[in-house]
């Protein structure tokens, strides 16, 4: 069939535009297909706001927190405030350590107040002088305790000669004074005890020997060091009578009463000589007075120490009065000195 038959054929052109329609109507509902999917993605993207809904809550949250924090905040000044209280406390405990300040001063109150009722008495003088049966008789009217710091020096020399040391030697002296032990008991008014090493010592501390030698060893600096610690020791609590060489000048510089009692070597070599003669020892009053002043060059004359009457002593010589008449002088002169009663019946 040609193509002009075609043309005039009744059923031909109804076939042709019959399917070509009809892929057309496909393609659009392909079409109708994708918008479906467009739609799809808006509700996805509705979900999305959906999740930023939820973080939003989550900066409530937050901001909650943020409220309990104030909380803390405040309960903070309220431990502030309790530190104020201790720091009221504090200050209370300053006030009580005053008050300890305060009593520290009443103990030193008290140091000088028992100078006054029992001072410190401080008695030197050359040897045999009679500074320590004055002293000794003094302390005993007036209810002071006593000490003859030459027994000592004594002593030492004592034990020295005991033990063959050689006394003019200052070094094995010296070192002798620091590792002894010297124990003086019953400072009181009465004799005192003095023990030295173990060796409990009487009559043997105003011998001959220890005569000729006590000057050599009181003059060694670290004897003098040694036993003036002890003396000072003896004498802090107050109220005693402390005889000796040096004792205004060096041991107690600060004592309340200070006395030098004096008397000629003749008159000292005398009574030294009455002393060694009741002990039984054989010596010349002219050897004692030859030894009594040789003493008193060596007494003087030392470097450390020496033998002087102390700033502001009172000087009391004792040649042509008994030992009565000096120890009421050394009594007055240490009741005006104090203030201190004179004792009845003197």
């Amino acid at each position: 069939m040609n193509a002009a038959a075609r043309q005039t054929d009744g059923k031909s052109p109804a076939v042709a535009p019959a399917v070509a329609p009809a892929v057309a109507i496909d393609a659009p509902a392909v079409a109708i297909d994708a918008p479906a999917v467009a739609i799809d993605a808006p509700a996805v993207a509705i979900d999305a706001p959906a999740v930023a809904i939820d973080a939003p809550a989550v900066a409530i949250d937050a901001p909650a927190v943020a409220i309990d924090a104030p909380a803390v905040a405040i309960d903070a000044p309220a431990v502030a405030i309790d530190a104020p209280a201790v720091a009221i406390d504090a200050p209370a405990v300053a006030i009580d350590a005053p008050v300890v300040a305060i009593d520290a001063p009443a103990v030193a109150i008290d140091g000088p107040v028992v100078a006054i009722d029992a001072p410190a008495v401080a008695i030197d003088g050359p040897a045999a002088s009679g500074k320590s049966s004055v002293g000794r008789a003094a302390a005993a009217a007036l209810g002071l305790r006593f000490l003859d710091t030459g027994i000592m020096y004594r002593a030492l020399t004592w034990l020295a000669l005991h033990r063959n040391a050689p006394v003019t030697d200052a070094a094995t002296i010296g070192a002798l004074a620091e590792n002894c032990i010297i124990a003086v008991a019953g400072t009181d008014a009465g004799s005192a005890a003095i023990v030295i090493d173990g060796h409990p010592l009487g009559d043997a501390l105003v011998s001959a020997a220890v005569d000729r030698n006590v000057s050599a060893v009181s003059a060694a600096p670290a004897v003098r060091t040694a036993l003036v610690a002890q003396q000072r020791a003896i004498a802090a609590a107050g109220g005693i009578v402390m005889a000796g060489r040096d004792i205004g000048s060096v041991v107690l510089p600060g004592a309340d009463v200070k006395l030098y009692i004096d008397a000629s070597p003749e008159e000292r070599a005398r009574r030294r000589f009455a002393q060694l003669r009741e002990t039984g020892a054989a010596v010349s009053y002219q050897q004692v007075l030859a030894d009594t002043i040789r003493r008193d060059c060596l007494d003087t004359q030392r470097a450390d120490s020496p033998l002087v009457a102390a700033d502001g002593a009172v000087v009391i010589n004792t040649d042509g009065i008994d030992l009565a008449q000096t120890v009421a002088a050394v009594v007055s002169a240490i009741c005006a000195a104090t203030g201190l009663d004179y004792p009845a019946g003197m």
